[in-house]
């Protein structure tokens, strides 16, 4: 089976959300959103959101697929402050099927691959969980450094907290 990593289109929404909704499921401490935030969401909702990146040069959305199915995606936007607007922060899941068989890396080197070509991003940034190491090391390997922690940044419905590693490339010099 070839991977496909693609733009999303507006007609991968249903797909869409039973992936994320699947993730946040089966490995809830993987990602920010909440089940009860994706169970929230309309058809409508999701093709909106999906259409927003549609020719929008600051933003792009992506996914992977194996046998026509989603098993990966990735977002990337510019920060919509001027200040910042040099900066695009991405989110990136993968399914617990498919993790550690390269289909990360395909999603992060296409977003890196896009960044580097557009003239307006010079940095791409991330938040990791101290305690997602595959992904850190994911990051790592791909040219990412820590900059620093931000503690007890995320707090769970179980009342425990996940500090996170906030990650940064620069794309110039």
């Amino acid at each position: 089976m070839a991977l496909v990593i693609r733009p999303a289109r507006k007609s991968d929404a249903s797909d869409l959300m039973d992936f994320v909704c699947t993730i946040a499921r089966t490995d809830s401490r993987s990602i920010l959103t909440t089940l009860e935030e994706f169970q929230s969401l309309t058809l409508e909702k999701e093709e909106a959101w999906i259409a927003s990146f549609e020719n929008h040069p600051g933003k792009i959305l992506l996914v992977a697929e194996l046998a026509g199915k989603i098993v990966g995606m990735i977002d990337c936007a510019a920060s919509p402050y001027k200040r910042r607007s040099h900066i695009a922060v991405f989110g990136m899941s993968v399914s617990n099927q498919v993790r550690r068989q390269g289909v990360g890396t395909a999603l992060l080197q296409a977003v890196i691959a896009w960044a580097k070509a557009n003239p307006q991003i010079e940095k791409l940034e991330l938040n990791v969980y101290t305690e997602n190491t595959g992904a850190h090391a994911l990051y790592k390997k791909l040219g990412f450094q820590d900059e620093h922690i931000s503690r007890k940044a995320t707090k769970f419905a179980t009342g425990d907290y996940a500090d996170n590693i906030v990650m940064g490339l620069l794309l110039t010099p």
